[in-house]
């Protein structure tokens, strides 16, 4: 049997599972602030809403957030499969969306999860070498982000990264 035959193809993915699990327990130590971040953020973009999120393989975890209502702010976070964010973390690539509800959908349609929301913007989060989430925001006007949208929230991160204990170094 030849050596690579003997490993897990699941290291990179287990890796990045545990690095999002840390995260998340650390996060919880400091939702309050991450909160604050996520208002900041919002209101300097000019956004509706703003989350701070965690993306699982099945999850996103609002580790932060800002202007969310009902089962969104009361469960603070969402099945992956419903949310923008997982498609950021996966591609790890940032993504501005004109209209959430002109977007195809799998099970559950965007318009269908966020009625009252229609713009979102998001950069991915990184730490120890992996994605393991996304800074977002939210908005009701189509087409309310841009370029410039991604530039302030990449900006963000360092605040993020420094009140969860990411290692900018590891990035």
């Amino acid at each position: 049997m030849l050596s690579f035959e003997t490993c897990s193809l699941d290291v990179a993915f287990d890796n990045r599972e545990a690095a999002v699990g840390k995260l998340v327990r650390a996060a919880l130590h400091v939702t309050g602030h991450l909160d604050a971040i996520a208002a900041g953020i919002a209101a300097e973009t000019g956004a509706a809403a703003c989350a701070i999120t965690l993306v699982t393989e099945h999850a996103v975890v609002a580790a932060g957030a800002s202007g969310f209502n009902g089962w969104v702010r009361a469960a603070r976070g969402m099945p992956a499969a419903w949310s923008p964010c997982r498609t950021v973390a996966h591609h790890d690539r940032p993504r501005v969306i004109d209209d959430l509800h002109e977007e195809p959908g799998g099970f559950l349609r965007m318009a269908t999860v966020f009625p009252h929301l229609r713009s979102y913007a998001g950069i991915p989060l990184r730490a120890d070498g992996h994605v393991v989430g996304a800074i977002c925001v939210l908005d009701g006007r189509p087409g309310a982000f841009h370029e410039g949208t991604l530039r302030l929230l990449t900006a963000a991160t360092s605040r993020v990264h420094h009140l969860i204990g990411i290692d900018t170094d590891q990035i």
